[in-house]
């Protein structure tokens, strides 16, 4: 008896022009997805997800849209003509109107979005939250705390699942003592480490006040900041301000392999306002990095506070020192919360249960 597996072709639209929070779970989500999904990406052209994408063998349709844009008129018509080109099964946008308005005018069968923030829009009009609710079949929270997000934008409870993020595992580099040197770090230093993209919501000033209390620590600490953004000048600005030089803070920019980064990191921190669930923490811990976050979004739920991590208030500088330093002074506390961190990572956040509840969700009814 021989079995043909329909396959659901899915195209996924995202505007990012840089790997943040949705880049990286489409990655993810590419690299973990079951054998009845067929994936295709839309990106704009030049976006740094679309190399990633490549080399995993992904099908990549990069078009001349305007990037990091949720809504541009001028741009329905040029995703229209890919959908009636590829005719998908699914749309599934990642914060682009665009894109579920060309579904809609082109009768795409179904079309979902997916919230990677748990930050609230601004006062949301009943006409545009008509309008959300329309071009949308079903949408994806990545965390609770950006369900009544999603429903204060408009969209009907019964649409909404929430499907918690999930990575793959990354590989740790063996060679610690090498990437060190690469990097001409001291080889005894006790790396921090933020890794985000750089916008006002991940408070990175917060990261650099930290640091700077933490210039005469015993535990020859050097911080690294790693990522992109709209605030990366705003950041080396500050970063010159406060005179922290390369021995106590280094600023890496945009970096292809993290898995680098991640595998001589000692500490992970995350000080956002606003945090849904973080694709940093998530990598870190399926390593076994202990992390300390701010009291927010969906920050304590992956951070299990004095397990895998601590949790402390938002803004409370002085908190993040006293943990560091308590955690870099006690060493078999510090391999406990190592352990901790991969086996929740294991139990919860692996990217193949991730994969399979969304698969699940897309069938959901007839297509």
């Amino acid at each position: 008896m021989i079995i043909i597996l329909t396959k659901l072709k899915v195209l996924h639209v995202c505007s990012d022009s840089n790997i943040g929070g949705a880049g990286r779970h489409l990655l993810n989500l590419y690299n973990a997805k079951p054998d009845d999904l067929d994936l295709y990406f839309l990106l704009p052209l030049y976006s740094r997800l679309s190399p990633l994408l490549l080399s995993a063998g992904a099908n990549v349709i990069e078009l001349s849209i305007k990037p990091d844009a949720s809504f541009v008129l001028t741009d329905v018509y040029k995703i229209a003509v890919i959908l009636m080109a590829t005719k998908p099964d699914i749309v599934h946008t990642h914060a682009n109107l665009t894109a579920r308005l060309a579904a809609k005018l082109t009768g795409v069968k179904k079309i979902f979005y997916t919230r990677h923030y748990a930050l609230p829009d601004s006062y949301t009009p009943p006409i545009k939250q008509y309008f959300n609710n329309f071009l949308c079949d079903g949408a994806i929270a990545v965390t609770p705390e950006a369900e009544s997000v999603l429903v204060n934008m408009g969209i009907s409870h019964k649409k909404i699942a929430v499907i918690e993020n999930g990575v793959l595992p990354i590989k740790r580099a063996f060679n610690s003592l090498g990437i060190k040197n690469s990097l001409n770090i001291d080889p005894e230093s006790k790396i921090l480490l933020i890794l985000s993209r750089l916008s006002p919501e991940k408070c990175i000033h917060h990261f650099i006040e930290i640091v700077n209390k933490l210039k005469f620590s015993k535990h020859n600490i050097l911080a690294l900041i790693v990522g992109d953004g709209p605030e990366r000048d705003n950041i080396i600005n500050l970063i010159n301000q406060q005179r922290l030089d390369a021995k106590i803070l280094r600023f890496l920019g945009f970096v292809y392999e993290v898995e680098d980064i991640l595998s001589i990191t000692d500490i992970i921190l995350n000080t956002s306002i606003t945090e849904a669930k973080s694709l940093s923490l998530l990598e870190a811990m399926s390593i076994g990095i202990p992390a300390i976050v701010s009291n927010v979004g969906g920050n304590p739920s992956l951070i299990k506070d004095g397990y895998n991590g601590f949790v402390v208030e938002f803004g409370d500088i002085d908190a993040y020192v006293n943990k560091i330093e308590f955690l870099l002074s006690n060493e078999s506390f510090y391999l406990s919360m190592k352990r901790h961190s991969i086996s929740r990572f294991n139990q919860y956040y692996h990217a193949s249960k991730m994969a399979r509840q969304i698969r699940n969700f897309y069938k959901q009814g007839e297509l």
